[in-house]
């Protein structure tokens, strides 16, 4: 079982978590090619090379990991007072990797779009 500790907004290294019953893999795919050119007119200028398939990998796309937990549970810890830790079963978490914070913003409006809920995993 991986463990995550709380979920602190200045981090470098943070994840977010989606139900398998939600999105298959390459659907997800599709939403983190999505994600990331929606990311990447936050960070860069106007005049930036979009990604597109060339760039996608099967675990991912730029600083979007995809991590399956489908046999063990993925669980986040809270240090809170009164929040109970949870544990998350059959989900894909989107895993940054020690890459730079996501632009929260653009992976809210993607995930929005198709009706996915946002829900933060671990950031340390």
């Amino acid at each position: 079982m991986k463990i995550r500790k709380d979920f602190v907004t200045n981090s470098s290294s943070s994840s977010f978590i989606i139900s398998r019953d939600k999105v298959t893999h390459g659907r997800l795919l599709d939403i983190l090619l999505e994600m990331a050119n929606e990311e990447a007119k936050h960070w860069r200028d106007d005049d930036y090379d979009e990604y597109d398939w060339s760039d996608v990998s099967g675990d991912g796309i730029g600083h979007f990991r995809i991590k399956e937990y489908v046999d063990e549970p993925y669980e986040v810890c809270y240090w809170t007072v009164n929040t109970n830790d949870k544990k998350y079963e059959n989900v894909f978490v989107i895993d940054n990797e020690d890459c730079g914070r996501y632009y929260w913003d653009a992976v809210e409006k993607v995930l929005n779009k198709y009706g996915i809920e946002l829900i933060t995993g671990y950031c340390d």
